[in-house]
């Protein structure tokens, strides 16, 4: 077929073409302020975040938002396709639904410790505590409703659950996740701890009325794909607009703290619920290393994890970019020491910067006892001078137990991504 020989060739192309031009906007804002780059490297790999965000903006909006008739739960995240401070201890999932409709989640619970089932709807305007409205869709839908918690869902001997999706819970209904006409995208999301013992859930969505075996999606109208391409332009300009370095004016670097709770509330951003989080810049030379140190609080789990300077994990598949509560070592004294740095520094629980002079570590409680963070101690030393300037006895680590430590570390990864 030739160009002209249906009614909307034309208006296809334009809409292919403005996305294409998006797209070259978006590319020019990894160039800017206060980005700083120290090598070619780190400006690849701000482009292999931009090629990540091209892929995720057409699986969102082309393939996903455009049949909520036919949900089909999408992986948030994994090892190549990251965004918007991805956690790599967790496996999470999103589906666009219509909130006019009912649905049905069906799975096998697995061993995760956390999970949360939330309800989402796109922010309102004009309420002047969303900030989610800045930020690239899904990221930027708000809780529609109360969140179902991993304690609060009835699970059957054999592992297996059902979650009934709807604005009226049915009589029958063990589990119910409220959804109102607003809802347009259901999350679910579980954490892990001990990477190789937990198994991951096995999770589907269907709609009331529309199971397999039903009519299947028509496919898509023009109409639908020039929305669908318009969305994704938005997602891909607004992951390198949005996500990025906070402002060099007022940033605190290199001080661990914890931030403020946010009230769990409709209309709210969509963080984890039941989370605690304290967050600073990471900002170090090549021969530096930023020690962390605290007492965890008693929480169901915790983990401390460094991301880059577009809030994106490096390749945990080979590096160790995560620390949880099952997979910290501890001193004898109860404290838990992490050390932020570019070569290994020696010590358990080391954060490898992966080549990156900056970006955030970020520490999440879940459940955390009186819903508060850990007391922190937060110093920047010469790498070379880490070990002369730890107390006798600190935990140390050698070449072989390191090379153990990272093969274990992949194997968890294996383990919960077998896609």
């Amino acid at each position: 077929m030739a160009f002209g020989d249906t009614s909307q060739d034309q208006a296809l192309r334009d809409a292919w073409n403005a996305f294409c031009d998006e797209l070259k906007r978006s590319a020019d804002d990894l160039f800017r302020d206060p980005i700083r780059v120290t090598s070619p490297t780190e400006r690849a790999e701000a482009f292999r975040y931009l090629t990540q965000a091209v892929a995720q903006g057409f699986l969102w909006h082309v393939e996903n938002e455009t049949m909520p008739e036919h949900p089909w739960l999408l992986g948030l995240f994994n090892p190549v396709k990251k965004q918007a401070g991805d956690k790599s201890m967790s496996r999470d999932y999103g589906a666009y639904v219509d909130g006019r409709r009912d649905y049905r989640i069906v799975g096998q619970r697995g061993g995760a410790p956390w999970i949360a089932l939330t309800a989402l709807r796109r922010p309102d305007p004009s309420d002047p505590l969303s900030s989610a409205a800045t930020w690239n869709e899904p990221w930027a839908l708000v809780l529609d409703s109360e969140p179902l918690l991993g304690p609060d869902i009835v699970v059957e001997p054999d592992g297996n659950f059902e979650i009934v999706c709807s604005r009226q819970r049915p009589p029958n209904a063990r589990n119910w996740l409220r959804i109102t006409d607003e809802t347009n995208h259901i999350r679910v999301r579980q954490l892990f701890d001990d990477w190789n013992r937990e198994e991951p859930m096995s999770i589907h969505i269907e709609r009331i009325g529309g199971e397999a075996g039903e009519a299947p999606p028509p496919l898509l109208a023009p109409e639908q794909m020039i929305f669908a391409l318009r969305k994704a332009a938005n997602f891909v300009r607004k992951s390198t607009s949005a996500w990025g370095p906070p402002p060099l004016e007022g940033r605190i670097e290199n001080d661990m703290r914890n931030m403020p709770v946010p009230p769990s509330r409709i209309g709210g951003i969509d963080a984890n619920p039941g989370g605690v989080m304290a967050v600073t810049w990471w900002a170090l030379a090549p021969d530096e290393a930023l020690v962390l140190e605290f007492t965890p609080v008693p929480s169901l789990m915790w983990s401390i994890e460094l991301e880059n300077v577009w809030w994106v994990t490096a390749d945990y598949r080979w590096r160790l970019v995560e620390v949880t509560g099952a997979q910290a070592a501890l001193e004898g004294d109860g404290r838990c020491r992490v050390v932020v740095a570019q070569n290994d520094p020696g010590v358990p629980n080391w954060l490898d910067t992966a080549g990156f002079p900056e970006g955030w570590v970020r520490y999440r409680g879940m459940l955390s006892q009186d819903m508060r963070g850990p007391e922190w101690t937060s110093r920047v030393v010469k790498l070379d001078a880490l070990m002369e300037s730890l107390p006798p006895g600190s935990r140390k680590i050698g070449p072989a137990e390191r090379k153990a430590q990272i093969a274990e570390r992949v194997a968890g990864v294996r383990k919960r991504y077998r896609d």
